[in-house]
């Protein structure tokens, strides 16, 4: 690995850009798959309201805290 950063260093400042575009190009797509395979699975159903379900998530968020905690 050192000899392969080395070999880099070595190179034109234009082709050092050009790696780093690529290495940055398929960071993202490889970031955008993961999404889609994992995060975007989820099974939702038509009529579901973004705002409703952030409300019941955070009404569900503030029932984990202790009430004593809350109070000043």
């Amino acid at each position: 690995m050192k000899k392969f950063i080395h070999h880099i260093r070595n190179k034109p400042e234009h082709q050092k850009d050009r790696y780093v575009w690529i290495v940055a190009g398929v960071a993202a797509v490889l970031l955008i798959i993961t999404w889609m395979i994992v995060g975007n699975g989820r099974k939702t159903n038509p009529d579901e309201n973004f705002f409703q379900n952030f409300d019941q998530g955070l009404e569900e968020g503030k029932n984990t805290f202790d009430e004593n905690l809350l109070e000043p």
